[in-house]
């Protein structure tokens, strides 16, 4: 076994267990989240219709994501412009120019959590059929690790929903 492959692995398993120990912090932020809900109709609201969405949701999330990067085109950009987000502190709004197959210039604007500086060059994914519908590249593990966060939280909230019936 080479060096290399054997840092591959440690880098796997060291990746499953902060995944591990992220769905325990997560399971833990949930119950503490949900007693900020009024008991009664709204937690089970909230339980019975968020649990089993998100479950739903994020394999077709994922299939979605996984269908557009099939028909994807791959090219660089350039951030035309960065701005904060709506949100106070939740990231960026960046405005990327990029050249489709048919070297018309587009434009689109794409949320981001990192800052990028304008005239920084980055990877932009875009439908060729419909170079409208253009993304900031995402690596497909990220595509990945979202739906099983989405499908987690959705598992705890159903969890919580029905942990009372199961504890007898």
């Amino acid at each position: 076994m080479t060096g290399g492959t054997s840092r591959g692995r440690l880098r796997r398993l060291l990746l499953l267990a902060g995944l591990a120990a992220a769905v325990l912090v997560l399971f833990d932020a949930l119950s503490g989240a949900l007693s900020l809900v009024p008991a009664g109709w709204l937690e089970t609201a909230v339980l019975a219709v968020g649990g089993p969405g998100l479950v739903l949701a994020a394999p077709v999330a994922l299939v979605a994501a996984y269908r557009f990067r099939g028909r994807a085109e791959v090219t660089e950009g350039v951030v035309e412009m960065c701005a904060d987000a709506l949100v106070a502190d939740a990231g960026y709004d960046l405005t990327i120019r990029f050249a489709d197959l048919d070297a018309r210039e587009r434009v689109f604007t794409a949320y981001s959590g990192r800052r990028r500086p304008p005239g920084r060059r980055v990877r932009v994914m875009y439908d060729a059929r419909d170079p409208s519908d253009a993304r900031l590249y995402a690596h497909p593990v990220t595509e990945v690790a979202g739906a099983v966060l989405m499908f987690t939280v959705g598992a705890a909230l159903c969890f919580l929903l029905w942990s009372h019936h199961l504890s007898g």
